[in-house]
């Protein structure tokens, strides 16, 4: 035997199969929105990736351009080395230290 509720007279059991669909509905919309904010996340961090890529190459690219300019003087190379590494790495200064076997040689920019 079926039983009926008290306010409406019909079965106990079809009230309580409608609820739960009202509550599957909240949960896809909720699982939509936290989708679209992954697709989202994931677009900023793939472009952030792709950005900082092209820095590296532009560079790289900068650094072997002072090497082909000057293939014989150690020092502008390491310069632009030095300068290209603050710039990369978002910092104020940088520093490279180099030992041509005698004398210590510091680059600071």
């Amino acid at each position: 035997m079926r039983r009926h509720s008290k306010a409406s007279g019909k079965s106990a059991k079809g009230q309580q199969r409608r609820t739960l669909k009202r509550r599957n509905t909240a949960k896809a919309v909720i699982r939509r929105s936290s989708s679209a904010d992954s697709q989202d996340t994931k677009v900023a961090v793939l472009t952030r990736e792709r950005d900082e890529a092209l820095e590296q190459l532009a560079a790289t690219s900068g650094i072997l351009g002072v090497i082909r300019r000057s293939p014989t003087n150690a020092q502008p190379v390491f310069d632009a080395i030095c300068g290209s590494a603050s710039r990369l790495c978002e910092e104020v200064f940088s520093v490279v230290w180099r030992y041509d076997g005698n004398l210590l040689q510091v680059s600071i920019l």
